[in-house]
């Protein structure tokens, strides 16, 4: 891995990344109140959008393409999960969450996750812009969360009581459930049988029941996991981004940081890594 590229993207700190599905846009939330839209090719901002009153800054981003993104801010009197395009605001979705709110949304762009609520995580179909659903028990502001690959499960990781849980996100209902040691970071592999969580060492467990399938220990307490390729997976810290392989847990490349992480984000083939830190640039890596 090498640093192939710098942006500076925004003039505060960076707290949010998504690449779009092409993976050749790059959309990032800073504390200079704006999205800014990086072409990857030409390795530069090529479009900007404020995020309006009350100088709020993206939590969370999820790309749907390259024009459009769903996302949560903070400070915001209505905290919803947002639509955006470059030039606007398109809409407020749904009803206010929490104000640390997080969204998600399937690899396939169907289904989408927001926390949270006092009741818990809210299931969308994003093609429709509604809930459909709500996941029992989880804030999701502090929780982990993603979605599987076809948007049909879900995996949780409570921040309180370190319940790692996989979800059938049709019916609501849990499929399984393992108590573990801390909370952390969590990723589906491509194929759905996996599922991986980073509460203290990296452990690859079966999502049809929960055991486990390999952990390794010189991984622990990443903040960000992606799966992107059967044999791929990419665990950051603040300090460093590792390779792990996926059949075996195996560490195969380490990339230590200059700065220090304060976004991240994987392209869905696995192609590049984004990095961003708090002086506003993103590093592009692969």
């Amino acid at each position: 891995m090498k640093i192939r590229a710098r942006v500076k993207a925004h003039t505060a700190k960076v707290t949010a990344l998504a690449f779009a599905p092409d993976g050749k846009t790059l959309v990032s939330g800073g504390e200079d109140a704006s999205l800014a839209w990086s072409d990857v090719a030409k390795k530069k901002v090529v479009a900007r959008t404020a995020l309006g009153e009350f100088n709020p800054h993206a939590l969370s981003l999820a790309a749907l393409s390259a024009e459009d993104v769903w996302l949560t801010k903070f400070p915001h009197p209505r905290a919803r999960v947002q639509h955006y395009g470059r030039a606007r605001l398109i809409a407020e979705l749904g009803k206010s969450h929490l104000a640390f709110a997080q969204v998600r949304v399937s690899k396939n762009r169907r289904a989408g996750l927001s926390g949270g609520t006092k009741k818990g995580l809210f299931v969308w179909d994003v093609a429709a812009s509604k809930t459909t659903g709500v996941l029992p028990g989880l804030r999701g502001a502090s929780d982990s969360f993603e979605l599987s690959a076809d948007g049909t499960r879900a995996v949780t990781l409570g921040y309180t009581n370190h319940r790692l849980t996989c979800w059938d996100l049709e019916s609501c209902k849990a499929q399984w459930a393992v108590d573990t040691t801390s909370s952390g970071a969590v990723a589906w592999s491509p194929d759905g049988r996996s599922v991986i969580e980073c509460a203290d060492d990296l452990i690859a467990r079966s999502s049809e029941t929960g055991s486990k399938r390999w952990s390794q220990s010189r991984v622990h307490g990443a903040p960000f996991l992606a799966w992107p390729k059967a044999d791929r997976i990419i665990a950051a810290s603040r300090s460093a981004v590792r390779v792990v392989r996926g059949r075996d847990g195996e560490v195969v490349e380490e990339f230590e940081l200059v700065s220090r992480g304060t976004a991240f984000a994987v392209s869905d083939d696995g192609s590049a890594i984004a990095v961003a830190d708090e002086e506003g640039v993103v590093s592009l890596i692969w």
